[in-house]
């Protein structure tokens, strides 16, 4: 097995053979106890539980010049003897003294995992650059997946790898795939779940068991049929959507009461990149956190997805973890092109730019497909129906439509007016402005908005940009 140092060249990075690794014993009998002591106290974070080339599993961590150590899971101290020992589990003998006995857990009991085991990492061969990775990364998807357009091979391509690097973002941007019956949705998913960092695809999953998941591995979720384990008329579909919503941001706790006592309450850190896939748009929250494709129907390359094909996938994913591994990120905290777009979009896009910059990878790509994003969100807003309302408030403004004061300025906008544009009930239309923070007063006549008022003028300049019916440039003097 062969060890790894991770250089830095320029805006290059270079994965270069060092030296031999040393084998760690796994058993007891092979280190005495200083030495295990003095191998234990040398494990990092971040670690991984890998499967070593006899089929053993360990822990693997790289120090802070990237080179690869590891232990075994399971390095157990025996509470009444002392010996140390390596154990499957927590309830096996004591092999020294022989005596049902507790431990000191040293590292990790193997466990089984739920996404796709991960072997030893590697390294790229000494005569290629790192940025090798995704382009490998790309022909793969190519290979097992038909996306509408070509610059979604390069998005995809770097989410996952940035999804190997989550401890270095602020936001974990999301996936969704919307699109009909048999359209490669599904088929997006699974390929994710192979080559993002931990991904675990589920048809159905409680909420319960997702929060934990998460919290517990990290691991990258892959949802199918959102529409219906986010569905917000049962109580399952409301938990899930509040995890996706927690998750999106790191700080951000998943918080609920606790069932075993009336003063405790539950704290989940959920925070993960992730992905989903639905029939339709569902929800304006996900998708304003998402990056959404709308997939068509098409036949890959590979219809199949094969022990020769997970056997690739599995060799991609060794380079990747070896990403994860670095104890010093390999990509920038932030590069131009994020600092040149803003808002939710900015926290979207950062990380896949991040790892484009370093990666000399579809930089210029991706910023384009964040501004043409961009555009396509600020359309499915306007065609909302708050967008509409808005904007049918806005053409009144423009027209000088409404109730008129004794200098002959606008002073009121009737809702009774406002939802006969609209072809919308007053009843709807009220609690629709309600959700706006747009002001409701009432008088003789009935309810109205209150042109004169200051509080309401604010919320609906504000409104105006948001939408996208004035520029951050215009004054309010221009369209009032």
């Amino acid at each position: 097995m062969q060890t790894y140092v991770y250089v830095r060249r320029a805006t290059f990075i270079n994965l270069l053979v060092r030296k031999k690794r040393t084998k760690a014993s796994t058993s007891s009998g092979g280190h005495s106890m200083e030495e295990w002591r003095k191998l234990i106290r040398k494990v990092r974070e971040p670690n991984e539980q890998v499967i070593n080339d006899v089929g053993q599993k360990v822990i693997v961590w790289a120090d802070e010049e990237g080179i690869l150590h590891d232990v075994p899971a399971g390095v157990l101290c025996c509470k009444r003897c002392g010996a140390y020992g390596v154990y499957s589990s927590l309830d096996d003998v004591c092999q020294n003294c022989g005596r049902i006995t507790s431990f000191e857990v040293l590292t990790p009991p193997p466990f089984d995992e739920l996404w796709l085991p991960y072997r030893y990492p590697h390294a790229l061969f000494v005569d290629l650059e790192v940025e090798a990775i995704a382009w490998d990364v790309e022909e793969f998807i190519r290979k097992v997946l038909v996306m509408p357009e070509e610059e979604h091979y390069k998005i995809l391509t770097a989410w996952i790898i940035a999804s190997y690097r989550q401890q270095d973002w602020k936001t974990a941007p999301y996936l969704q795939f919307i699109g009909p019956v048999e359209s490669g949705k599904t088929r997006a998913l699974e390929v994710l779940s192979l080559l993002s960092y931990r991904g675990v695809l589920f048809a159905v999953v409680s909420p319960a068991a997702l929060c934990r998941l998460i919290e517990k591995y990290h691991i990258t979720p892959c949802v199918d049929q959102a529409e219906y384990n986010f569905h917000r008329k049962s109580e399952q579909g409301r938990e899930n959507f509040n995890i996706w919503m927690c998750g999106y941001r790191r700080g951000q706790f998943y918080t609920k009461a606790s069932k075993e006592s009336e003063e405790d309450v539950i704290k989940r850190n959920v925070f993960s990149f992730k992905a989903l896939a639905s029939t339709r748009a569902f929800d304006e929250n996900i998708a304003t956190r998402s990056i959404t494709f709308y997939m068509r129907e098409g036949i890959p390359k590979v219809e199949r997805i094969s022990d020769e094909i997970i056997e690739e996938a599995q060799k991609l994913r060794s380079h990747l973890l070896y990403l994860h591994l670095l104890q010093k990120s390999p990509f920038p905290t932030e590069t131009e092109y994020a600092k040149k777009l803003h808002g939710r979009l900015r926290e979207i896009f950062s990380p896949l730019l991040s790892v484009a910059k370093a990666l000399d990878y579809g930089y210029d790509d991706i910023f384009e497909f964040a501004l043409k994003d961009k555009k396509e969100k600020l359309k499915e807003l306007q065609d909302s129906d708050e967008g509409m309302i808005v904007r049918t408030i806005y053409d009144m403004i423009q027209d000088n439509e409404g109730e008129h004061g004794l200098g002959g300025d606008l002073v009121a906008l009737r809702l009774g007016d406002i939802a006969s544009r609209l072809e919308m009930s007053t009843r709807t239309l009220g609690w629709k402005l309600k959700a706006l923070n747009i002001e409701r007063k009432k008088d003789e006549k009935g309810r109205y908005i209150d042109l004169t008022d200051k509080k309401t003028l604010d919320q609906l300049q504000y409104l105006f940009r948001k939408y996208g019916y004035v520029q951050d440039s215009e004054q309010p003097s221009e369209w009032f």
